[in-house]
């Protein structure tokens, strides 16, 4: 009898350590799953915030399309300008309206479309005939080309909530005639 059970127990053991290595391993699939999940969770948000940074370009200055703005801006973005000013709140930021109208025949190229968190970083350049007056400058006739440039863009709760733009300004301003070129 002593073997019996010596074997009774061991076959016991045994079907305890197959059972544990299943649910140990499915936990593990359980969360490799989950893991899976979130990534996937995540890589979605990042494409959808990268074409709503696009957005920010193609719809409002390109299309002039600004009827989407409240779409794809939040009630309270704040955008920077590299001259240190800021435009706070939807209603200010939405006076860009007629500067974007005043691009004739606009082109933007983007170049790196960079994601990683709520932030959107586009690396660009941009060009337009100057054929109507722009921030005050009078209509020089020429294409304004070759104007670089990088956005960052802040998103949050999937609208456009901080903005930052830099761009060669020297470049842009010798181009208007403001600055003699050298």
């Amino acid at each position: 009898m002593p073997i019996l059970k010596t074997k009774a127990m061991k076959n016991n053991a045994l079907i305890l350590v197959v059972l544990a290595f299943l649910m140990i391993t499915s936990c593990q699939d359980k969360k490799a799953i989950a893991e899976l999940e979130e990534l996937k969770a995540e890589l979605q948000l990042t494409e959808q915030n990268k074409r709503l940074a696009e957005r920010w370009h193609n719809d409002l200055f390109i299309a002039c399309n600004w009827k989407v703005a409240e779409e794809i801006l939040a009630p309270d973005i704040i955008v920077h300008f590299p001259s240190g000013e800021d435009m706070k709140g939807f209603d200010q930021v939405k006076t860009l309206e007629a500067m974007a109208k005043n691009y004739i025949n606009p082109e933007i190229n983007h170049y790196e479309i960079v994601a990683e968190g709520g932030y959107v970083m586009i690396r660009w350049d941009m060009s337009f005939d100057h054929t109507q007056d722009l921030m005050g400058i009078p209509a020089t006739g020429k294409r304004i080309s070759n104007l670089h440039g990088i956005d960052l863009l802040r998103m949050e709760n999937g609208k456009i909530a901080e903005f930052w733009q830099y761009y060669n300004e020297m470049e842009f301003m010798q181009q208007l005639g403001v600055i003699p070129a050298q």
